[in-house]
């Protein structure tokens, strides 16, 4: 985790793969209500829904290789993630792409279709908002932008206590004392 600029627009990413439950007509709908303080990055195989972008301030990556979207997480301020909940998805939360978003100090705002807080409190950790609701999301980003650099260090905080949650040698020395 490096230190991110504190300046406009805000960075912006979106990486998951195409799939109907990540919402990205969601992630459409609010992003086009937003203005010039917002910058889009998209990742994954969303080529075919690009045409449903009308603010035209974003970036499509495609795929990238895991050191490519690092990369591009250490430059972006805040993930989206609009998920929603389906009897097909694996995933818990947060997902892969967040939790490795997060680790560079990435601002989360997902839906957390699942509830599952076991390890992020919605209100603390993450911007918690709802499915498919383009209004909540837009309201959220722009609160975000009002109180950033406060934000932003919400933000580090919880990189550091993802990455102290996560990491397995302390993890595993916790349960071997736990054992003997």
């Amino acid at each position: 985790m490096e230190k991110k600029p504190v300046k406009l627009p805000l960075q912006i990413v979106f990486c998951a793969d195409r799939a109907v439950r990540k919402d990205f007509p969601t992630l459409a709908q609010a992003f086009n209500m937003l203005d010039e303080n917002f910058h889009l990055h998209i990742v994954g195989n969303w080529g075919e829904e690009l045409n449903t972008l009308k603010n035209d301030n974003y970036t499509f990556h495609g795929t990238l290789n895991p050191l490519q979207l690092r990369q591009l997480y250490k430059k972006c301020n805040i993930f989206v993630s609009c998920s929603t909940q389906d009897t097909f998805a694996w995933d818990g939360f947060p997902t892969t792409a967040a939790a490795e978003a997060i680790a560079t100090g990435c601002i989360l705002v997902s839906t957390n279709s699942r509830n599952d807080e076991r390890i992020l409190e919605a209100g603390e950790d993450y911007f918690k908002i709802d499915e498919a609701n383009p209004d909540m999301l837009v309201q959220t980003l722009n609160m975000i932008r009002n109180e950033f650099p406060l934000i932003q260090e919400k933000g580090y905080k919880t990189a550091i206590k993802t990455k102290n949650l996560l990491d397995a040698q302390g993890n595993v020395r916790k349960k071997l004392n736990i054992i003997f």
